[in-house]
């Protein structure tokens, strides 16, 4: 594999998202990316994680509120490629549910 094929890390920014991402749950995560990548309101992000099972979407929109400052590393441009935009929100919910 070469060099192109392997991201180029983003540093500090982007280990601190990685930490406060993987301190949620999947339904919290899954808002989380939603709202601050696909930018949706919580209207539409309640109708995405019900479509993917979600059962308790209140819990999972209250537990992705607590993250301090939560948009900031997401826009980041330490963030790598694998960051960016996904064509499809419901894809994005499902994978990290």
């Amino acid at each position: 594999m070469g060099p192109e094929a392997v991201p180029r890390s983003g540093g500090a920014d982007e280990l601190a998202l990685e930490q406060r991402l993987s301190a949620l749950s999947g339904p919290a995560r899954a808002a989380h990316i939603l709202r601050g990548l696909e930018r949706l309101p919580d209207g539409d992000v309640r109708e995405v994680l019900t479509a993917a099972g979600v059962t308790d979407v209140d819990a999972a929109l209250a537990e992705a509120d607590r993250l301090p400052d939560p948009y900031r590393l997401l826009d980041s441009p330490s963030s790598t490629p694998a960051r960016s935009r996904p064509a499809r929100p419901t894809c994005c919910a499902a994978a990290v549910i």
